[in-house]
């Protein structure tokens, strides 16, 4: 596993102040026919007795649309990004830990969360794709694009391939160890294409505009890696 450097557990925690450390799930309830449409209510977040620590000890309450009820199902440190699965359960990137974990949904409204794939380079944004009867996870690492071939319901993990290598990071000599925004999102548009962002150095530095490859852009591949090429960028 790498070593988790301070910049981004300081980033994973400005998450958190109420819900980083905690899973929600939002499900339907009845509603009532007068209220206006996109109306938000104030809702108390439901908490199991046995996660009622800080900020949890005393009662939260968030707007949330008419018609839904907010609870926390888990409680996951330094959670950046989560990717709900068809089975109702979800995956969750942890970067300062390195790790993508499962997040079984009980009957009961409990969870159970165990980590499914382990030893990355900061995880954060990641992104299904099926084909045939395979279906795959990418994740968007700060040095790379990987990929696994996982279960339908995501309760295992194939081996590791890297289709998109040698992404800048705070480890990339250009940047001499400072890179506020390395970690790396991603998505799988309707074209079949990956898109994935190389983020700026910091919020304004004109050395981004002429780095290989170039931050501050959003980079177009094939779903196996190739024919990467610059999507969009910042002038």
């Amino acid at each position: 596993m790498s070593t988790q450097r301070p910049s981004i557990r300081r980033s994973a925690a400005a998450v958190g102040a109420l819900l980083a450390a905690a899973l929600v799930l939002l499900s339907t309830i009845r509603s009532s026919a007068t209220e206006p449409p996109n109306a938000l209510l104030p809702t108390t977040v439901e908490v199991p007795l046995s996660l009622r620590t800080t900020p949890f000890d005393e009662d939260r309450v968030l707007m949330v649309p008419p018609g839904f009820e907010i609870s926390v199902l888990a409680r996951i440190p330094m959670v950046r990004f989560i990717m709900p699965l068809s089975t109702g359960d979800f995956l969750v990137a942890q970067p300062a830990f390195g790790t993508i974990s499962l997040v079984q949904v009980q009957a009961d409204g409990t969870a159970t969360v165990f980590s499914l794939i382990e030893d990355l380079q900061n995880p954060q944004g990641m992104a299904l794709y099926r084909s045939d009867d395979k279906l795959y996870l990418y994740v968007g690492e700060s040095n790379q694009v990987s990929r696994f071939l996982i279960t339908p319901g995501g309760a295992s993990a194939g081996e590791k391939t890297v289709i998109v290598p040698n992404l800048p990071e705070s480890s990339s000599p250009e940047l001499r160890g400072s890179y506020r925004h390395e970690l790396k999102n991603l998505v799988i548009g309707p074209d079949n294409k990956l898109y994935v962002d190389i983020a700026s150095s910091t919020n304004a530095d004109p050395i981004d505009t002429t780095g290989d490859p170039v931050r501050s852009a959003i980079y177009q591949y094939d779903l196996d890696g190739k024919n990467g090429r610059i999507f969009a960028r910042d002038p």
